[in-house]
């Protein structure tokens, strides 16, 4: 005896097919999305972390160099730890080395209070280009980070200031990257008074 079996197909088994890859493809899409945001996310909260772990350090060694600071403005003249010119401290907190500079504005040439004449002494012909370039920006009271950025630098010069309360550069705590010897041939010859305010720079250098 012969059986005969017919299969029908039912057209409608396709479409169900591919609606169900084409749902699988939309939820796997969304995963890969939600995932990619939420590694986005973790990342700029570590940063942020760091960010504010990092400013935490500096405060703290800020305040730890206070007695430093204190003692070098006292004694400018003098040989102490922490010099107001710009020369490099090395110091260690927290299992990480910081570098440490303080700076005089008084010792630095000045965008607006410096004669001409002291400036050519101290600087290089491309930081008297910079120097005049920033100086004919009509924004004197801008600070000195935005006017090297009116005229295209990256950041602000360190050899230069807007804060020197004299004209006369202070031979004491002139900043140490000017020329050897500069100190010696100020004309006029500056003042020896007690610098009022100090510039503190604080890097990480080493963990």
């Amino acid at each position: 005896m012969t059986y005969r079996v017919e299969i029908s197909r039912n057209p409608r088994r396709g479409v169900v097919l591919i609606a169900t890859l084409a749902s699988l493809i939309l939820v796997m899409g969304l995963i890969t999305l939600l995932q990619a945001r939420s590694l986005a996310a973790t990342k700029v909260m570590k940063r942020l972390a760091n960010n504010h772990q990092l400013a935490l350090d500096h405060s703290s060694v800020r305040e730890m160099l206070r007695p430093l600071v204190g003692e070098a403005m006292i004694r400018f003249d003098e040989e102490t730890t922490l010099r107001l010119n710009s020369t490099p401290l090395r110091v260690e907190f927290d299992g990480a080395t910081y570098e440490i500079t303080a700076q005089d504005p008084g010792g630095l040439v000045d965008l607006y209070r410096t004669p001409p004449s002291v400036a050519d002494l101290l600087l290089t012909s491309p930081q008297l280009r910079e120097l005049q370039a920033m100086k004919a920006v009509e924004a004197r009271g801008l600070p000195l980070r935005q006017l090297a950025a009116q005229v295209g630098l990256a950041e602000a010069p360190t050899w230069l200031t807007t804060r020197s309360r004299e004209r006369r550069v202070n031979a004491v705590t002139l900043a140490e990257f000017y020329p050897n010897g500069a100190e010696q041939v100020l004309v006029p010859r500056p003042d020896h008074r007690q610098p009022r305010e100090v510039v503190l720079d604080i890097r990480k250098v080493a963990e």
